[in-house]
């Protein structure tokens, strides 16, 4: 992160009733932190193997590199939370097509 002196950085929850049909209906923008988080259906596992979790992690690297820097991250068994940086660059149509790219692929 990029943060001018004294410039305070809002750190916004995007749950996940923010997503519908696989679209964010809460509006990002450029600058911001964001908690972005997902379960699976009925808590139900969505990493069954320790390679389960290279491999996702692999396709967020590659979804979020132009858009977003990753801070943080945590992989559990039935869920994931990210900690992300938006760029001055930021595109939320491009960022959201990303997002869902990579969760329709990854179940797969």
């Amino acid at each position: 992160c990029k943060w001018g002196k004294g410039e305070k950085k809002r750190l916004i929850e995007i749950r996940k009733t923010t997503f519908l049909n696989g679209v964010i209906t809460m509006k990002l923008a450029s600058g911001f932190l964001y908690h972005i988080y997902n379960r699976g259906n009925n808590q139900q596992p969505i990493f069954l193997q320790e390679r389960n979790y290279h491999f996702f992690i692999q396709k967020v690297a590659k979804a979020f590199s132009d858009q977003v820097d990753l801070l943080a991250f945590c992989l559990m068994p039935n869920h994931f939370h990210f900690l992300i940086s938006t760029r001055d660059s930021f595109d939320q149509a491009k960022f959201a097509g990303n997002l869902r790219v990579l969760l329709s692929s990854y179940t797969r």
